[in-house]
This record gives structure tokens, sequence and C-alpha cells, in this order.
């Protein structure tokens, strides 16, 4: 019975999350921005209160969906809004600072050589790790649409919207298990076989950068 029930509700969401794609795609098509971001904003609650455990397919589905409306959504309204106004740098840079980033922000030093290890691997055990996460995955999200924002301004030769996306950018953050062996260094710390680091870089930031610097010169 249990069993049943399951498969019952993840047909349901399923069901649910395909018609919220429909919405949200419809509503960028037809212009209505607004429309789009509350479905959005759906799709983010619905992310938002699933729970990581083994073979939870509910959690992935709810993670994917999101994050393709996010980067769907996002993607076209700033085309839409670079189109229609060159310095519109600002407006573009409000509207992704407004990208909400989720979970826990984790500590750049040594960590749990386990709460790092499920990080990466994408499992998590009761939970353990989720947060971390949940918040590596909105980062990587919104550099993302960064890099999109920025090629396009460097396609349509906006400086103004290039050197204004610059400053959303979020800090990469690299996470390195420890070894027995005590090879493994990261920041001058040697991190043994109990311990994972948390380092923090800005490799997205300065690459985009550098495409600025090279198409329009320093400031």
């Amino acid at each position: 019975m249990k069993k049943i029930y399951q498969i019952i509700m993840l047909s349901t969401m399923s069901i649910a999350l395909v018609g919220c794609a429909a919405d949200y795609r419809k509503a960028v098509k037809d212009g209505d921005f607004d429309t789009a971001h509350d479905v959005l904003d759906q799709l983010h609650e619905a992310y938002t209160q699933e729970t990581e455990r083994f073979n939870n397919e509910d959690f992935d589905k709810a993670k994917n969906a999101y994050f393709e409306a996010l980067n769907y959504v996002y993607e076209n309204e700033v085309r839409v809004i670079a189109s229609q106004d060159m310095n519109s740098g600002e407006k573009i840079a409000y509207l992704i600072s407004e990208i909400p980033l989720d979970g826990e922000t984790p500590v750049q030093g040594l960590c749990d050589y386990y709460k790092a290890s499920d990080v990466l691997n994408g499992n998590f055990f009761l939970d353990y790790g989720i947060e971390w996460y949940r918040y590596i995955n909105s980062v990587q999200a919104v550099n993302r649409i960064c890099d999109k924002t920025m090629n396009l301004a460097i396609s349509q030769n906006n400086e103004n919207l290039a050197r204004a996306v610059i400053n959303q950018y979020k800090d990469d953050i690299e996470i390195s298990l420890g070894s027995g062996s005590g090879d493994v260094i990261v920041d001058s710390i040697r991190v043994d076989g109990n311990h994972g680091y948390v380092k923090y870089t800005t490799k997205s930031k300065d690459a985009a950068l550098e495409k600025v610097i090279k198409k329009f010169g320093n400031e």
C-alpha cells in the first residue's frame, strides 16, 4: 500500500511540474513576465519544501524543474529588457540580484569529511549537508545566468550591461576531500582523512571581467 501511495504521489507531482512548465513558457512567449515569475515562485517553493534522502526522486524532479525554469525565465527576460534599452544595465543587474540563494552558506576552511562527501556526491542521509548543497546550486545558477547575460552584452556591444552584470557574480565554492595519506593541501593547509575543505574563489567573475576588458578595455 505504501509503495502504491508513493507511485501516486510521484505521478501527481510529475503532472503538476509539467503543467507549471507549460505555464511559464507560455507566459514568457506572451511577454507576461509577472505570471512567469509567479509560476517560478511556485516551483521554487516546491523545491525548497522537498527534502533529499536516498532514492527520493521527488527532490530531483523538483530541483531540476525549478532551475530549468529559473534559467529559462531570466534568460528571456534579460534578452527582452536589453533589446528595449541599451542603458538597462542597472535594471538587469537588479533583476538578477533578486534571485534567491537557498540553504546555508558554507564557512571557508576545514569541515566535516562526510558532509563534504555528501555535498560532492549529491547523496544525503537524513538531509546531512543538504543546506550547503542547496546554496551551492543557487550560486551556480546565478553565475550561469550572469554568464549568459555577459555573452549577450558582448555580442550586442553593450558595455553598459557588461559592466553592470560583473558585480552580480557570486563567489565560486570548491569543496575538497581530505586524505589519510596527507597529500591533500588547500590554502597551505593539510587536509586529513577526517576532514573536507571549503574554499571560495572568484573564478567566474574573473573570467567575465577578462571578457569585458578584452572587449571594452579598462574603465
